[in-house]
């Protein structure tokens, strides 16, 4: 906990919004810099792999949390078209809390940011999401730190293996399908997000899955449907007609769904061959 705000003075409060970046993406070159949002100067530190943005001088909270929706609305969009992997708070939050405890009296921290010698208990925030505050009370900031874990692997072990790969005898090319997907697969199985891990090793799966004809009860079905939604919404002009039946039309086409299974399945099998033998 070290204190934040300016103190007793004119009222006025303070916005404060961490946007965390990707775990494989990091802004180069300088380290801080300022930027206007409507007409509102904010200054912007890239710090603890995550954006923080700041700004102060707003005369009432309802000021801040509008301004927070333009700033909010404004990171979003140059996000989107930079292709810029930082996270921007969905929602603004003010402190709700005391600390549990005080600043004791001549406290080096509160002497050096300019707080008085006596005993404080201030209001708290964390140095996650985005805040707004009053910088005329009394505020300390509660830090935390996130922690990031890396996969690590003997380099020598890994040339070893190489190596004593390497010795196998085949000409046949390799498939660039195969290579792409064993690519995309150690990926997914290394990644700390989950989800995204969980959608590549599935992506990876259908890239090898072979494309099988769909069955004659599923064609008939989905030409069904296609001739009931021509039939109740063609003359709907809110119901996009046409993406219906593309959808519903591919189903007659291929099954990845069975190609899927047969590949999970065959893999299992052949696993348990493996380690029955073993």
């Amino acid at each position: 906990m070290r204190p934040l705000s300016r103190g007793p003075g004119p009222s006025e409060f303070s916005l404060r919004v961490m946007c965390p970046t990707g775990q494989q993406f990091s802004f180069s070159g300088a380290a801080s810099g300022e930027f206007l949002v409507s007409g509102v100067k904010c200054a912007a530190t890239y710090l603890n792999t995550s954006l923080l943005i700041t700004a102060t001088g707003f005369l009432s909270e309802s000021e801040a949390r509008s301004f927070f929706q333009k700033l909010q609305r404004a990171v979003a969009s140059v996000s989107l078209v930079e292709r810029i992997d930082a996270s921007f708070p969905i929602e603004v939050r003010a402190p709700d809390r005391k600390a549990n405890f005080s600043f004791m009296p001549n406290d080096r921290r509160c002497v050096e940011h300019g707080w008085p010698d006596t005993s404080i208990q201030p209001w708290l925030i964390d140095n996650r999401g985005a805040w707004v505050y009053p910088e005329h009370e009394y505020v300390a900031i509660e830090d935390s730190n996130t922690f990031i874990p890396n996969f690590t692997y003997p380099f020598t072990s890994f040339l070893d293996k190489i190596s004593a790969t390497g010795q196998e005898n085949r000409s046949a090319p390799n498939d660039e399908v195969l290579l792409l997907a064993i690519s995309c697969y150690t990926h997914a199985v290394r990644s700390t997000q989950w989800v995204w891990g969980f959608l590549l090793a599935v992506m990876t799966l259908e890239m090898l899955a072979t494309q099988t004809p769909t069955s004659d009860s599923t064609r008939a079905a989905a030409q069904r449907l296609a001739e009931f939604a021509k039939l109740e919404y063609e003359n709907v002009a809110s119901v996009n007609l046409a993406r219906i039946k593309a959808c519903v039309n591919e189903a007659k086409r291929i099954s990845k769904k069975t190609a899927l299974k047969e590949l999970v399945r065959g893999r299992l099998r052949k696993r348990k061959i493996k380690h029955a033998k073993a």
